[in-house]
């Protein structure tokens, strides 16, 4: 699939199993020069339109996509303001572009924001990009917490990922390395960072 479009941003996508049956999606990555994109859409019990998507859909198929739109997840380029994102599900997907944004202006420019992401799920298989996202947090500008809300026995913070967001404190004082000091400085310095909230069902009811 390719596309032209903005960091943010959304589209109509119609399969060849479902036809005329449009439903919005965000893709996962910022502008490429090839204008591929990936796109994250999680199979919903009962949903046509993602049933369609996740099960029938083979390499080869014609996916028809419309222009893209919105600007309510983009972030300006050279944007230098701190970054708080919340995803729950496959809401992950418009900020995994963003961090992909982020990602090439730290590769290009050597500074950028400092990003704490939040990616909830109800169990700890759920956490789709879990392995990309926690290779990517080795960069020194991104912290990732994946939160879970249904697995009692998950060794993570537990519970809505709203929630543990909200509540996050890095470790005691006395134990914080000089990463987690500025963490705290970011948390402690709200009026300075943005912060953005996507649930999967903020995804224009995808079914």
């Amino acid at each position: 699939v390719t596309l032209d479009h903005a960091t943010g941003t959304s589209t109509a996508m119609d399969v060849p199993q479902l036809p005329k049956t449009w439903r919005y999606v965000t893709p996962a990555n910022g502008p490429r020069a090839d204008g591929s994109v990936e796109l994250h859409v999680q199979r919903v019990p009962g949903g046509q339109f993602s049933s369609a998507v996740v099960r029938k859909t083979s390499p080869g198929d014609i996916v028809r996509l419309g222009a893209p739109m919105g600007d309510q997840l983009t972030l300006p380029a050279g944007e230098g303001r701190d970054l708080v994102l919340v995803a729950g599900g496959t809401g992950l997907a418009p900020l995994a572009a963003v961090i992909d944004q982020i990602s090439h202006q730290w590769q290009n420019t050597g500074s950028g924001p400092q990003v704490e992401l939040f990616h909830g799920a109800r169990l700890p298989w759920n956490l789709y990009d879990h392995e990309r996202l926690t290779a990517l947090a080795g960069n020194p500008w991104l912290a990732y917490h994946p939160v879970v809300s249904y697995d009692p026995t998950y060794h993570g913070p537990r519970g809505p990922v709203g929630t543990a967001a909200a509540g996050h404190r890095p470790s005691a004082a006395g134990s914080r390395t000089a990463r987690e000091r500025r963490r705290q400085a970011r948390f402690d310095r709200v009026a300075q960072t943005d912060v953005t909230l996507c649930r999967q069902d903020d995804l224009s009811g995808l079914r």
